[in-house]
């Protein structure tokens, strides 16, 4: 009788590396965070067109002046601070809003034009389009008849 190890959690293990191999390797390589910074951390969305890269961001109750978009070595790092607004007269019971600092970044691909970069926060959502250099733009090539 030979006797087996089993792991039940070998499977997921299995899958969330196989996710961080897609997903992270191209936009998000595990900068993704710094715990000592932040208590909590924006939930977004990327999508990708032929022209340009889109980050979507949601930051309910952020306001723009409490948000800093920098670009450096081909990172994007999103920073800011969400307050707890308290009021005088009112105690918490319960708080299950994150707030504090949060910082998100994402390593972006060679593709990006850094200088075309345009940002907007509306109903709470921070949008972010990034246009991909004319180089890494898909082009149709004429033939000719010689």
């Amino acid at each position: 009788m030979t006797l087996m190890r089993i792991d039940p959690f070998q499977d997921l293990r299995e899958w969330n590396s196989a996710f961080d191999r897609f997903f992270g390797n191209r936009y998000s390589r595990s900068v993704d965070r710094d715990p000592a910074l932040s208590p909590w951390s924006p939930t977004g969305d990327v999508s990708e067109t032929p022209t340009e890269i889109t980050f979507t961001v949601e930051l309910p109750g952020v306001e723009k002046d409490e948000i800093d978009i920098a670009i450096d070595k081909n990172i994007l790092t999103i920073r800011g601070e969400r307050n707890l607004e308290k009021e005088e007269e009112r105690d918490f019971h319960r708080v299950e809003r994150w707030h504090g600092k949060f910082s998100r970044s994402f390593k972006l691909p060679t593709t990006v034009d850094n200088s075309k970069i345009d940002a907007a926060l509306k109903n709470g959502v921070l949008t972010i389009h990034l246009p991909k250099a004319e180089e890494a733009k898909p082009r149709q090539i004429a033939v000719s008849v010689s």
